[in-house]
């Protein structure tokens, strides 16, 4: 599992690179840095099996959608009687770099340990609202992913194709989407009032003591930028 202060790390160099920087190569560059800094701390390849499961599925529409149909950028040439659009293909990487950076963050973090992060919060001594704010997203993705499965298996035993063709998955999402929502709206009253009846957020949480981070950490956080560094190097000289 991945410390919590080292995808803490992650997020902010990743969001300061992505607002400081507009170069879709060192955006695109840091993603893969993160996964792979991600693979090396987990000993795992299912990071990479998860950052390419999340991230193509927004990169095809993208590319299609704006450097082929898009009428806002002009048409450089037709292949084969479809509109090619170079600035629309162009646009269309430069939004994708900025999601992969954030989904390389995203697959980091899923790797922390949800209550090693919540001692680590309260022995940093992070305000009980957020800790409290934090905890109770911890629980409902929790609850939403329980809940997804659920339904799935459901809709699936109602004779709803939900696989294996991905064209079923997608004409599934929205059966297994919609009712997971529209039931968690439904019980966040109930929800908040069984908190707030057994005191949630009024008094201090008790947790182990965890350190805030080292050398080690500041090291895992600094090797992300290297490779970005690099190509940003190369491309001004």
């Amino acid at each position: 599992m991945i410390p919590p202060v080292r995808a803490l790390g992650w997020t902010a160099l990743g969001g300061t690179i992505v607002m400081c920087s507009s170069d879709r190569l060192v955006h695109f560059s840091l993603a893969v840095s993160i996964v792979a800094l991600t693979v090396a701390s987990t000993k795992s390849l299912k990071t990479i099996k998860t950052f390419v499961t999340i991230s193509l599925p927004l990169l095809v529409p993208l590319i299609l959608i704006h450097g082929l149909v898009n009428p806002q950028f002009e048409m450089n040439a037709r292949m084969w009687s479809v509109p090619y659009r170079q600035e629309g293909i162009t646009f269309a990487l430069s939004v994708y770099s900025n999601l992969a950076v954030f989904l390389a963050i995203a697959t980091g973090w899923a790797n922390v340990n949800r209550d090693e992060f919540f001692d680590w919060m309260v022995a940093c001594r992070v305000p009980v609202f957020l800790v409290g704010l934090v905890g109770q997203s911890i629980a409902m993705v929790i609850l939403i992913e329980k809940r997804g499965r659920a339904v799935l298996k459901a809709q699936t035993a109602r004779g709803i194709p939900t696989g294996p063709n991905w064209r079923h998955r997608l004409r599934a999402l929205p059966s297994v989407i919609l009712p997971v929502v529209t039931s968690l709206i439904n019980e966040a009253d109930q929800r908040s009032t069984a908190l707030w009846s057994r005191g949630f957020l009024e008094y201090e949480f008790a947790a182990k003591d965890l350190p805030f981070g080292g050398f080690r950490e500041i090291g895992w956080v600094a090797a992300s930028i290297i490779l970005p560094a690099a190509i940003d190097f190369s491309l001004r000289a």
